[in-house]
Order: C-alpha cells, then structure tokens, then sequence
C-alpha cells in the first residue's frame, strides 16, 4: 500500500499544492486525500503550515469572538481603573477632593487642581475611554445576538457570550448550562463537599430575579434559562422572534413569585 504523507505520495504531490494548500489541508484534516498528479519539489511545510494557521484563525475570529476580546479590554480597563484611583486616594486629603467611591468622579474633582491636574485627567481620560467601548459593546451585542439583547438585556446578553465563549457554543448549549454560566466554580465546590448546588449563575442578573423570594428563585431561573436558549438559537440562525412576548411573560412568573 503506498504511503500518503502530508505532500503526496512518493514523487507524486498533491495537485496544485503550492498555491491551494488551504484547500488540501482543509481536506486530510477531514480525512479526504486530495488528487495526486502534482509534481516538482514538494513546497515547505513551515511555511505553509504558517499561512494555513494564519488563515484557520481569521476563519475562527467571528464577531462574536472579536467582541469578546473587546469586552475583555474593558475588564482589564476596570481594574486599571481601580489601582490608579487607589494610587492617587492620598491627594484627597491635602487637597481637599470629594471622595464618594466614584473613581471617574473622584478624577474628574481633582483635574481642576492646577498641582495635581495632569494625574487627574489621565484618570478621567481612562473612564471616558471605558464608557466608548461601553457604548461599543451595546451596539455590537444588539446587532450579534439581537433576540437574546431584547430579551435579557445588553449587559446580561453580553455576560452571557463571555461566559459560553461564543454564540455558536451558546445556541448549542442546553438551557441547563445556560442556567449555570457563571456559577460553575460554586457548583463543582458543591459536589466535592456534598453541599447543595447552586441554582443559577450570571442569570441572576435578570431585572426582578433578585426582588423575589429565594426558594421561588431557582425556578425563574430555569425559565429564563430556557427562553435565552430560543433565543441565543434563533441569534445563531439569523431569525427574529417575538421576544416582547417571551419577556412579558417572564414577567409575570417574577410578579406572581413576588406575591
């Protein structure tokens, strides 16, 4: 039996290799050998090995994931954000400066400061910088996952992508998972101790969900959990669904566990 290896077999190469290796590596990833009547000296595989991963990452970097890497600068801008309001908290004494636990607020008092004010607007440069990319990430959110954004919420819509690590992961996922995003730490501390699991994770973030009695809680979730599910499928499909409805109705599930 001849042997196939990755340009050919033998003398032979696989046709047009050199300029549609994508194609063929695409194709004995999958298991297929491509046509064999290529020849000349086999190409190499450095470098198209570089080209071909190169080209699996653009494929790979869907908006979805190109708003997750988003999301994620806007995290790391939150703790920016903190350790330079920590490092500047001493000017408020000798200064004077309201400090009401608003670092953008507390930057913004002290850049009138002649002494002082360059620090400062550095600090609030940081904070008008954070609420672009907010702005940004609510626009975004909406036209990705519109259905699950009209149903839970930008910021909750966009936890829930972070979490799932993408829509595609996130319309596959059974409402179960959905339910627990976010709490999974909690959970598998749970089973190793023998304590009860916990009943939701970032889902408690839907408005109204916390307002309701604990026990009745799990229960609500589950529900919201089910209908992102709808909805995180129909994102993933392109369809549009009447998530005005769905939400009515969860709605009345958290008016009627209030009473």
């Amino acid at each position: 039996m001849e042997r196939i290896m990755w340009y050919g077999s033998g003398k032979r190469l696989f046709k047009d290799l050199d300029q549609d290796y994508i194609r063929i590596f695409k194709e004995l990833r999958e298991g297929k050998i491509p046509e064999l009547n290529g020849t000349g000296e086999k190409p190499d595989l450095r470098r198209l090995l570089i080209e071909y991963g190169k080209e699996r990452i653009r494929e790979e970097f869907t908006p979805d994931q190109a708003l997750i890497k988003v999301a994620s600068i806007r995290n790391a801008l939150d703790e920016i954000i903190n350790k330079y309001y920590e490092k500047c908290l001493p000017f408020s004494i000798p200064y004077r400066i309201n400090t009401s636990g608003d670092p953008c607020q507390f930057f913004r008092n002290g850049s009138s400061i002649d002494d002082i004010s360059t620090i400062f607007r550095k600090g609030s440069d940081l904070c008008d910088f954070r609420s672009q990319i907010d702005d940004s990430i609510r626009l975004r959110i909406r036209e990705i996952m519109p259905n699950t954004t009209d149903l839970v919420g930008p910021k909750l819509a966009m936890d829930l992508l972070e979490r799932s690590r993408g829509l595609k992961r996130l319309a596959f996922m059974p409402s179960s998972s959905i339910q627990m995003l976010g709490a999974e730490k909690a959970l598998f501390q749970a089973l190793g101790h023998g304590r009860k699991n916990p009943k939701y994770g970032v889902i408690f973030k839907f408005p109204g969900l916390s307002a309701i009695n604990p026990k009745a809680r799990g229960r609500i979730a589950r529900i919201i959990a089910n209908k992102v599910a709808i909805a995180a499928r129909s994102d993933l499909l392109g369809t549009r669904i009447d998530t005005k409805s769905i939400r009515e109705k969860i709605e009345d599930e958290i008016k009627k566990a209030k009473k």
